[in-house]
């Protein structure tokens, strides 16, 4: 059983708590962690439609990564102004928008005769309304817990790992249906479940904006820095710059690895359970390291499952069978999972919760530009050499070097937001 949240909304009227036997603030997280597990579904699965679209249009390695590559490049343009739009006109509202222009890009792709539709479709319309998502669900989980901040990040950021869960169904379906059908399914879940969901979300976001007097039941306080004075800020640069190492290396892993592990020899069942293991010990780690880090030392979780994922990237080197391969998905899987929960809640600890969303959408923006660059190089590489082993000697190295960005940041359990430098 999950422990008791310390749940505190910003904003609500105590008569409508008592309409509902659960906290709302429970709901806003489940509504978060649907809305989350669907996008990350449909961005996180694209490895294992690699080969087929690769077989349809006759592709080379690095012409296929490149619809992934477009994909984050549209997705970290839009993820600064989702982040602003958040913040500005609520979370419903954009979120409504996100989810009708995904499922339309979904059926694009599902009915593609051409590589451009697949562009069009995926790389242009999915990629914009999926791209601002994790900063407004980071945004509204945050401005609805405060002592337990960590724990509910964590929570909303497992869905990231749940996602992963549905990979042998993906498999399945693209074995038995097709890649395009299989697209379609996806459509339809956006359109009857992330849709209709949003509509049951309440941010809080709203009346911060206009920055209404607080009374003295609201728990929850906009302070902080807004996004000009984040702006001037050292520890908003070394955040986005490790982002954007992040985000190469990483992309580098999960666009590939399944393509990688079918050029070994692996089956694309076996090959989807890689993407199982790693999901499953994500959610692990994303529920009890997001419980510990009300009491740890953030900066300290940060960097040691850094050091990790570097590790389990150089031993993808030599993986050559599916034990060496969980293996590998076993310590990525958890080492990523680890992350989310303290790297998430230091960041209102460095910034405040003023601008959160603009500040996340920016964060989001330096990993989408860093996810752009990742799986093309890979894919370049693989053509140039046949094989994956500098790509991933390159993605540990950048894994390591992020190290280096962390060790300046803000840390410790409670800390007021920084000071802005003077402009």
């Amino acid at each position: 059983m999950l422990p008791a949240l310390n749940v505190n909304p910003a904003g609500y009227k105590e008569s409508a708590r008592k309409t509902f036997k659960l906290n709302y603030a429970i709901i806003v997280l489940g509504i978060c962690c649907l809305i989350g597990f669907i996008t990350f579904a449909i961005r996180g699965s694209f490895g294992l439609f690699f080969t087929s679209i690769e077989s349809e249009f006759n592709l080379s390695r690095t012409a296929t990564s490149l619809i992934q590559s477009m994909c984050q490049l549209v997705s970290c343009s839009i993820a600064l102004y989702g982040g602003w739009l958040q913040d500005r006109f609520g979370a419903r509202k954009t979120l409504i928008m996100a989810a009708i222009l995904t499922g339309t890009g979904l059926l694009v792709i599902s009915q593609a005769k051409a590589l451009w539709q697949v562009y069009a479709g995926y790389s242009f319309l999915v990629a914009i309304g999926t791209g601002s998502v994790n900063a407004i669900l980071m945004a509204v989980v945050a401005r609805w817990f405060v002592n337990q901040r960590a724990f509910a990040l964590g929570i909303v950021t497992s869905s990231i790992s749940l996602s992963a869960m549905v990979a042998p169904l993906i498999a399945y379906l693209i074995s038995g249906y097709g890649w395009q059908n299989t697209y379609l399914f996806m459509a339809i879940a956006v359109f009857l479940l992330w849709l209709p969901g949003v509509f049951l979300l309440k941010s809080g976001s709203h009346q911060a904006d206009k920055a209404p007097p607080v009374k003295k039941s609201q728990p929850v306080e906009q302070d902080g820095l807004n996004f000009k004075q984040a702006l001037r800020s050292s520890h908003f640069w070394l955040l986005c710059t490790l982002a954007i190492l992040h985000a190469i290396s990483m992309l580098i892993v999960g666009t590939h690895i399944i393509p990688h592990a079918l050029d070994v020899g692996l089956k694309v069942e076996q090959a989807s359970i890689i993407m199982v293991v790693s999901g499953g010990a994500g959610l692990v780690a994303r529920l009890v390291i997001g419980r510990l880090t009300s009491e740890s030392n953030k900066k300290l979780i940060i960097i040691l499952s850094t050091i990790f994922m570097a590790v389990a990237i150089l031993w993808l080197i030599v993986a050559d069978n599916l034990w060496m391969f969980l293996a590998y998905a076993v310590v990525w899987g958890f080492s990523m999972g680890a992350i989310d929960p303290p790297l998430m809640s230091l960041v209102p600890d460095i910034f405040g919760t003023y601008r959160l969303g603009a500040v996340f959408g920016a964060m989001d923006a330096a990993f989408g530009a860093g996810a752009a660059v990742g799986p093309a190089i890979a894919g370049y590489i693989f053509d140039v050499s046949g094989e994956y082993t500098f790509a991933f000697l390159l993605g540990a190295i950048l894994m390591a070097v992020t190290v280096l960005l962390v060790l300046p940041l803000k840390g410790g359990k409670k800390s007021n937001p920084v000071q802005a430098a003077p402009a």
